[in-house]
């Protein structure tokens, strides 16, 4: 997905070059040759020569047969300039640019706020939260500060959720924590002192029954105070996660956050396309179909089929796969669709033929129902496998894998499902698989 920035700016950047385009190459010179002003009538005052007044003007004097005054063709020219001006910086039209300006008119959380001022405050969020994000991914102490001093409230409301996951994941660090703090709460209530103080005046303490027991409590109360002061002196360190030993680095964050925005950008750009690829694949199918007439779960079924071949097709071609990879991560939305639009001329009408042709022999018998056509509008015959017993050639692997080319023409989606397929050169089907 493009950078939001980058999406925001875009349309006042345009405008500036289109402008700026303008202004260079309109020809400010323009003359017919010929004093017209006793000719022709000056436009009416206070019109503005341009859109449907401009029109009219030189509709009228054409059709007329006389010359454009001055200002008219001044107005044309600039007219022409701007709209070549247009074409070139916005090659898909306006509705490209109106999808443009709808993406980032969803940003805004209050429409009725101006829209420059809208982008700046998008643009200035979205600094902040990068600003926070990177602070977050790094582990900087700031990182805290910065919440703490956006929201202090809020910040003191979810520390205690924090310190509970803490404790959950770094039971060590947690303790050398909690330790620290109960030190120093001792030492400024003068703890230890008092304890040396008993420590020291114990053995003139007469005798009395329990005096082993008591003696013994106050040694283990001392040695818990030392053992607080122990665990309180330990090095609070990151715990080590889960798939990180022996030096195994765990997922980065930063390239989880990468893998999200390819994973965001393929969904967008696959759904603007999907109504274009259902329709394609409804208007093949009434080909294939012929007089044959489709039901709705008929057609839902050969979308289902079409779709499924589709992805095996396309995850088997790893050089496609790549290329599409590569689109993603570079943000390459125009060549991602295009490809995709490619492929989808090549592999559905094919694809479609034989989901249609699946459905249809699928009916129950009774059913009406009609041989599928291919392109020649020929009946195409049933595969043999439908017909009767067929002997299949056994391979060890799938006929890509054994350089072989399955024959689509003979084989339907109901053997591919079976691992089973004619190729070509061979008249005998083969299986793999189990």
């Amino acid at each position: 997905m493009p950078d939001d920035a980058a999406l925001l700016e875009a349309p006042t950047e345009a405008v500036a070059e289109i402008d700026a385009a303008v202004d260079t190459a309109v020809d400010t010179s323009v003359d017919s040759g010929t004093d017209t002003s006793a000719e022709t009538p000056e436009s009416t005052e206070g019109e503005s020569l341009k859109g449907s007044a401009l029109w009219r003007e030189v509709k009228s004097l054409t059709q007329e047969g006389k010359p454009l005054t001055p200002k008219q063709l001044s107005a044309l020219n600039k007219v022409i300039h701007r709209n070549d001006a247009f074409e070139s910086k916005y090659p898909d039209g306006l509705s490209a640019v109106e999808a443009q300006m709808t993406a980032v008119k969803q940003l805004f959380s209050d429409e009725s706020v101006p829209f420059e001022q809208a982008i700046q405050e998008t643009v200035k969020e979205q600094a902040y939260y990068h600003k926070l994000d990177t602070l977050f991914s790094d582990g900087k102490p700031e990182f805290v500060e910065e919440l703490a001093s956006t929201s202090p409230e809020a910040f003191q409301n979810i520390a205690p959720a924090v310190f509970r996951k803490y404790a959950e994941v770094n039971p060590e660090g947690y303790s050398a924590y909690v330790a620290q703090a109960v030190v120093n709460h001792m030492n400024s209530a003068r703890v230890p002192m008092q304890f040396e103080v008993l420590d020291a005046f114990w053995p003139q303490v007469p005798d009395f029954p329990g005096k082993v027991q008591f003696q013994k409590a106050l040694q283990g109360v001392i040695e818990w105070s030392d053992s607080l002061k122990g665990m309180a002196a330990a090095k609070i360190s990151p715990k080590v996660i889960p798939g990180q030993e022996n030096g195994q680095q765990g997922p980065d964050l930063a390239q989880q956050n990468e893998q999200l925005k390819v994973e965001n950008s393929r969904i967008q750009w696959n759904s603007s396309i999907y109504s274009e690829g259902v329709s394609f694949v409804m208007s093949e199918a009434q080909k294939a179909a012929g007089k044959t007439v489709l039901t709705d779960a008929d057609k839902q079924k050969v979308l289902k089929l079409v779709g499924e071949e589709m992805e095996a097709r396309l995850t088997a071609d790893r050089r496609y796969g790549e290329a599409m990879q590569g689109y993603l991560k570079a943000g390459n939305r125009n060549s991602y669709l295009q490809r995709i639009q490619s492929e989808r001329k090549k592999l559905i009408p094919g694809a479609v033929r034989r989901a249609v042709g699946d459905v249809i022999e699928a009916r129950p018998k009774n059913a009406p129902k009609a041989p599928p056509t291919n392109v020649a509008g020929k009946v195409k015959p049933l595969a043999p496998e439908l017909n009767g017993a067929v002997q299949f050639m056994r391979i060890a692997k799938p006929p890509k894998e054994m350089g072989l080319t399955v024959d689509h023409g003979r084989t339907n989606h109901a053997m591919l499902e079976r691992r089973q397929a004619f190729v070509v050169g061979r008249k005998q089907p083969v299986t793999w698989g189990k």
